[in-house]
């Protein structure tokens, strides 16, 4: 049904040029849904869920959730290459390794340069929410190599 659906209508791409199918494939890919897992007429269920409403979605509110935002997050940053980060603030950034979303502070005395990792957690979620629903409105990225060298320097993700 959903086939017939996207052929005789097509995806739109949103303004970072994703589809509801991309978006599905990311949250299957970050809440480990698939169809091996739930089987073919649960995942179909779920994928149907997920495209009913299809259409611009509206834009953010200050009723956006921590997960909501981590989410969003996620999708953008995976699409970028290794060692471009998310500018969230002119002093902390955001990139994706392979597995996660990390957070980080830039140096006070060298804004070029990484000073250390955080949490997003509670504290700075809620302090911080104005500004980071800002952010997904309109994402900035720049590219770090410090953070690509890392990248480049990290074990496979199936090392010990």
């Amino acid at each position: 049904m959903l086939s017939a659906l996207l052929e005789a209508h097509p995806l739109e791409p949103n303004q970072n040029g994703h589809t509801l199918e991309d978006d599905f494939e990311h949250f299957c890919a970050y809440s480990g849904l698939s169809e091996k897992a739930v089987g073919p007429i649960a995942f179909a269920w779920a994928k149907l869920a997920y495209f009913n409403g299809t259409g611009p979605r509206p834009a953010l509110q200050h009723g956006l959730t921590y997960d909501a935002f981590m989410s969003q997050l996620g999708m953008l940053l995976r699409d970028e290459p290794a060692g471009r980060v998310a500018l969230l603030t002119d002093y902390a950034i955001a990139w994706w390794s392979g597995r996660e979303i990390v957070f980080a502070y830039l140096r006070d005395e060298d804004p070029g340069q990484v000073d250390e990792e955080f949490n997003l957690d509670d504290c700075h979620w809620e302090e911080w929410k104005p500004r980071l629903i800002a952010w997904l409105a309109k994402p900035v990225f720049v590219d770090r190599p410090q953070v690509a060298e890392w990248r480049s320097d990290a074990p496979p993700f199936d090392a010990p």
